[in-house]
């Protein structure tokens, strides 16, 4: 089951297109189940440290309607 990217795939981790394609995906398939899966994964990451930062940056670039 995919997830909200910003919360569970770390939000700079992952690319610009894929963020949206996940956003989309996420709004599509809205659940109280989905939600309590997101803020568990998002507890687990952030207890982890995992997928903080992207592999170039410690920050994602901004979106500038090309990325």
């Amino acid at each position: 089951m995919k997830c909200a990217p910003v919360l569970t795939d770390g939000c700079n981790a992952i690319t610009w297109a894929k963020k949206f394609e996940l956003d989309v995906w996420y709004v599509d398939n809205l659940s109280f189940l989905i939600d309590c899966k997101v803020v568990l994964i998002t507890l687990k990451k952030v207890i982890a440290r995992e997928d903080i930062n992207s592999s170039t940056n410690a920050t994602m670039g901004a979106f500038n309607g090309h990325n």
